[in-house]
C-alpha cells in the first residue's frame, strides 16, 4: 500500500505541474486486461490520485489489448495519457525495430518513464493434501503459473 502512495503523489505531482491552471484534470490510463492484477492497481492508483487530489485529479483506468497496442495509441492520443509497457518496447518503437517496423512515427520520442511498476505480491495456492508448506518443498516440483 505504501507503493500505492509513493505513486499516486508521483503522478498527482506531475499531472499537477502540467496543468496547474485547470481546477480538475483529467487522465487516461491504459492498464491491462481488466481480470490482471496490474489492472487492479491501476484502479487503486486512480482512487489514490483522487483522494490525494481532493477530487481534482479523474484517472480513468482503460482495459489495454497489451503493451504493444499502449505504445502505439501514444501517437494519436491526446492530453494526459498514461500506460505501461516494458522500456525496451518504447526504445524498439523510437527505433522502428520489432513490431514497430514500417511504423515509425517522431512522436514515439515523446514518450517519457514516469515510474517503475513495483513488485506484485504472488499467492501459491495448493490443494491441503499436496505436502507443501513452505517454498522449499517445491524444488523439483512441476507448477503451472497462471493468473
Amino acid at each position: 500500500m505504501r507503493y500505492m502512495h509513493v505513486i499516486s503523489m508521483i503522478l498527482a505531482g506531475v499531472v499537477c505541474f502540467v496543468q496547474a491552471t485547470f481546477a480538475e484534470t483529467r487522465v487516461t490510463y491504459k492498464s491491462a486486461k481488466s481480470t490482471s492484477s496490474y489492472y487492479q492497481m491501476g484502479v487503486q492508483i486512480a482512487e489514490a490520485m483522487k483522494q490525494a487530489s481532493s477530487g481534482n485529479i479523474i484517472v480513468t483506468v482503460e482495459e489495454s489489448q497489451g503493451s504493444v497496442q499502449n505504445v502505439m495509441e501514444a501517437v494519436v492520443r491526446q492530453g494526459n495519457y498514461v500506460f505501461t509497457t516494458p522500456p525496451v518496447l518504447i526504445k524498439l518503437a523510437q527505433k522502428g525495430g520489432g513490431a514497430f517496423k514500417g511504423k515509425e512515427n517522431p512522436r514515439f520520442n515523446e514518450i517519457r518513464a514516469l515510474f517503475p511498476i513495483p513488485s506484485l505480491t504472488m499467492h501459491f495456492v495448493m490443494r491441503a493434501d499436496s505436502g507443501v508448506n513452505k517454498m522449499s518443498d517445491l524444488e523439483e516440483t512441476k507448477t503451472i503459473n497462471g493468473n
